[in-house]
């Protein structure tokens, strides 16, 4: 990537935010056995989400934004570590949000924006 296609990503980025608010928060406890989806609220558009757990260390889910027809699994999808935070700026993407626990009990703090 160029300097330039950054600066101009980063521009679009800041544009996004600055047009959007905070409407909606959502905490989700993820476990292993079935991927999970968000509880979107009616208009967002975009979400940022906070990883947290105790466990501090190594790969503690995966998550994919295809929906139910590809939902990700313990062992394949992007993976999330303690403390990542996701910006999701496609309201289709927030809602084809899936989750899954690589293995034990974490949580998600999801907050919601829209214009």
């Amino acid at each position: 990537m160029t300097p330039q296609q950054e600066k101009e990503i980063i521009a679009n980025i800041q544009s996004i935010n600055t047009k959007l608010f905070a409407f909606g928060y959502q905490k989700l406890t993820v476990t292993g056995g079935t991927a999970q989806s968000l509880t979107v609220p009616t208009g967002s558009l975009y979400a940022k989400i906070r990883v947290e757990s105790a466990t501090t260390t190594g790969i503690i889910m995966r998550y994919l934004m295809l929906g139910t027809s590809t939902p990700p699994t313990t062992t394949d999808g992007m993976a999330l570590v303690y403390l990542d935070l996701l910006d999701i700026t496609n309201g289709d993407d927030v809602a084809n949000f899936r989750v899954i626990a690589v293995s034990g009990s974490h949580t998600l703090h999801i907050q919601y924006y829209k214009k």
